[in-house]
Formats: structure tokens, sequence, C-alpha cells
């Protein structure tokens, strides 16, 4: 199964109005039972959250909080405690332009490297888009961490190379949070790392 940022990134592309836009939009409706607040999303309207809670559908999400709207999103994803501090690949970030106290947009971190967080996002310019923003970045307002099933990270692998180029990648988070989950998956942090760092040289 692939996980919400792949899924999410073979829809780059797709714009409002066309046929894979209708998809998301129907795959919402038909799917996310009951509506929430009885809410039929229509190809008219931003769709940036319901973009996201139809991966989050597909990629069969646990306790995902399903929302056409950002601030509905957050408020049910801090009644289920899936506010993070540190962002890693597969979180949902929620953005606050002009930090305004509205919560206008919302996308899934597909890389990060360094500071900078690769973003693909429904409805940005009224497609499926991607953006690059440092996590710095004042407009930003959380992130979300939901779990789901059968997640990639999930199975470990013999293959060092590819954990090595994963956390590279952003898959095992930063800092602390890269050590606990490199750890929690028996892997060896030091020996991990130094790979790293080899592959880095390199190139």
């Amino acid at each position: 199964m692939k996980t919400f940022s792949q899924f999410a990134l073979d829809f780059v592309g797709t714009k409002q109005g066309d046929k894979r836009h209708k998809q998301i939009i129907d795959g919402y409706n038909n799917n996310c039972k009951p509506l929430p607040r009885g809410y039929k999303v229509t190809y008219t309207v931003s769709w940036c959250a319901t973009f996201v809670s139809y991966v989050m559908l597909m990629c069969k999400a646990i306790n995902p909080p399903l929302e056409c709207s950002c601030y509905y999103m957050h408020k049910l994803a801090t009644k289920n405690k899936q506010i993070v501090k540190t962002p890693k690949v597969d979180d949902l970030i929620i953005y606050d332009w002009g930090n305004n106290g509205t919560l206008d947009h919302v996308g899934f971190i597909y890389k990060i490297e360094g500071t900078k967080l690769f973003v693909v996002e429904g409805n940005k310019s009224r497609q499926v888009s991607t953006r690059v923003i440092d996590k710095s970045n004042k407009e930003i307002e959380c992130f979300i961490r939901v779990k789901q099933e059968n997640a990639t990270i999930e199975t470990k692998t013999n293959d060092l190379t590819k954990v090595a180029k994963d956390v590279i990648n952003g898959v095992y988070g930063n800092g602390q949070d890269r050590k606990d989950n490199l750890s929690s998956m028996g892997y060896d942090y030091k020996e991990v790392q130094k790979l790293v760092n080899e592959i880095l040289k390199k190139s």
C-alpha cells in the first residue's frame, strides 16, 4: 500500500473540473460516512482539505480527522491528540496565510531536506501541486500525524542503504524523533547515521 504522500503525488497535475478532480470530490462524498457536518462537497468549492481527506480514506488511515474544512480538520486532530511539533514525511501541514487566525490550507509533507519541507497539496492554484516551505515559516499553523494501516515505514528491511536514503528523505523525522523511530524499528542508529554521512559525502 502506498503512503499518504505517495498516493497524493500521483494526483499532481489534476486540475479543478477535470475527471480526476471529480474523482476526488466524489470519493470524499461517497466514502466519508456520515459526511462531516452533513455537508456534501461540490465541484466548485475550495477542496484542499477534501483532497487530504480523500487520500486518507483511500490509504486506510487510522482515526483520520476527515473534513472538507481546514478549521474543523484542525479541531478534530486536536481532539484526537494528533498535533505534533516536529514534522516528518506523511504528516499533514496546515497553514494560516497572513497569520490572521484563519486556517487556510492543508497538504502532505512528502520529503524533508534540512529545514525545507516539500509538500503536495490539493487546490493550490486550483490544481494538485507541490511547494517547498521552510519549517520555520510562521504561517505554518501545525503538523498533524495520522497513522496508516500497513504503512511502508512499519516494515523492517535489511537493506540499510535504503534505510539511510529514507533517513535523508526525512521518512524517519529529525533529531530525537529520528533516533526513536529507527530504534523502535530495531535499527542501530549509529550504523545508519554513518551510512547517511557516507552517502551525503559522495553526493
